[in-house]
Formats: C-alpha cells, sequence, structure tokens
C-alpha cells in the first residue's frame, strides 16, 4: 500500500509537472535526471527493460522479414506504448523512414498532436543525427537506447560519419551547402513573424 502510495504522489507530481510545463525547445527544459527517476519509481525498472526489449524484437524481427535495416522503435506514454516503429528504407525506398520517424509519425497522429510531450522512446541503437533532430522537434522527454553509433558504424551505418560533418562548417562538409538568395528568404520568416494565426512549433 506504501509503495502504491509512493507511485501515486509521484505520478502526480509528474504530471503536473508536464501540465506546468506545455513548453517547446524555445523555452526550458525539463529536468531529465529526474524524470528518468520517476519512470522508475512509476513504471519500474523492469517495465523500461521490456520496453527496450520490444524495440529490439521489432527490429530483428522486421529485419528478418525484410523491411529494412535492423532498427526498432517504441514510445511510451505513461507507461503504454503508444507507437512502434521499424526501419523501412528499403522497402519503401524512402530515406527518411528510420524507425524513429515511423514511430514519431505514427505517435502523433494517434494523439492528434505535433507534440509528444512527457513521451519516451526506445531504440535499439543510438539514434542517428537525423532521427534525433525529429525527437527534439516532437519534444520528446527522454531517449533511451542500447547499441550506440560505434556499433551502427561497426556495421557499415553513418551516423558516426554524420555526426562529425555536422561539426564541420557547411562549405567543408562531403556534401557541400551554398548559401544564396538569403534576402529573399528572410521575407518568408518576416511574414511569418507578422501571421497572426501562425502555430509555433
Amino acid at each position: 500500500m506504501m509503495m502504491m502510495m509512493m507511485k501515486i504522489s509521484a505520478l502526480q507530481i509528474y504530471m503536473k509537472d508536464m501540465k506546468d510545463m506545455k513548453v517547446t525547445r524555445r523555452r526550458c527544459w525539463p529536468c531529465r535526471d529526474s524524470h528518468i527517476k520517476l519512470n522508475q519509481l512509476i513504471w519500474g525498472e523492469n517495465c523500461m527493460i521490456e520496453f527496450m526489449r520490444e524495440a529490439i524484437n521489432l527490429a530483428v524481427n522486421k529485419m528478418r522479414q525484410g523491411q529494412g535495416g535492423p532498427f526498432g522503435a517504441v514510445i511510451v506514454q505513461r507507461g503504454e506504448i503508444i507507437a512502434r516503429g521499424c526501419n523501412r528504407v528499403t522497402s519503401t525506398n524512402d530515406p527518411t523512414a528510420h524507425a524513429e520517424i515511423v514511430a514519431i509519425r505514427e505517435a502523433c497522429a494517434r494523439l492528434g498532436d505535433f507534440r509528444l510531450t512527457g513521451c519516451d522512446i526506445y531504440i535499439n541503437c543510438e539514434p542517428c543525427p537525423m532521427c534525433l533532430a525529429a525527437i527534439y522537434w516532437a519534444d520528446i522527454a527522454r531517449i533511451y537506447y542500447a547499441a550506440d553509433r560505434r556499433d551502427a558504424a561497426d556495421s557499415g551505418f553513418a551516423d558516426a560519419e554524420i555526426y562529425m560533418e555536422i561539426g564541420r562548417k557547411p562549405a567543408e562538409r562531403r556534401i557541400p551547402a551554398v548559401q544564396m538568395l538569403r534576402a529573399e528568404a528572410l521575407a518568408v520568416f518576416r511574414e511569418w513573424q507578422m501571421k497572426v494565426d501562425r502555430v509555433d512549433y
């Protein structure tokens, strides 16, 4: 009974924090260490391990079925899996169809919201830069991963290389970036800033 009361109390505090924090990346981030400790208290470490195993099983099963690369992801809200994603790059001819992206799209569609505030994502491998950016844009609270970018590189995936590319100046990257027509582009941003019915994200 005491443990149940502690879990309920922790959950109430967590939900109040989430309600008070309807924030985006432009504002302050919640304390991630507090978030993981609350998860362990509320849902239990065993549940968190099962979520990760679900991501790993998803990766191996869909890989064997020929869906794509060996990657799986699940998104969890309040202790429940609300979305699953596997890598579908080769089966859909879509280079953006990484497991995390697929799961984020499914979760957003299910919740009817482009923000996944308060949700966690479990991935069988550290996200690539594209997926990491998508996770930030979705305002996901916490990332849990199994293998890391070095493991991915050992298996032939370019995650580590792209992370290094990001640190270089645009003109010095393997795919050079050339800036042009900046003034015309800034006019679009000015119009956006003046748009009274805009939806910030």
